[in-house]
């Protein structure tokens, strides 16, 4: 949308229309999935990084797949060893309450 050749007048009354009321901007995100930018950009690198590998996974001999192979579980390997947060379900406290 774009609006052309407006008047100043017509400009401040445009700001004040679109911008007047700050609390109709309150709940805008209300039911939307939290913001989570790094790891959006992990999901964006890491599809990326899908893409080069069957680039790499077409172009390659045969018997190199062998090899790639043994790479990409070393690889695997040693990611287990990066810092990972614990699951939601180990922080949830059980009742005392006997049955």
């Amino acid at each position: 949308m774009q609006f052309q050749d407006l008047t100043p007048k017509q400009e401040a009354d445009l700001v004040k229309c679109t911008f007047g009321r700050a609390d109709i901007w309150m709940g805008w995100a209300a039911g939307r999935p939290h913001d989570r930018p790094l790891r959006s950009l992990k999901e964006v690198m890491a599809k990326g990084l899908e893409g080069y590998q069957r680039l790499l996974h077409s172009t390659l001999p045969p018997r190199a797949h062998a090899l790639l192979g043994r790479v990409r579980s070393l690889l695997k390997y040693f990611s287990s060893y990066l810092p990972r947060r614990p699951a939601a379900q180990a922080y949830r406290t059980t009742s005392m309450e006997t049955p």
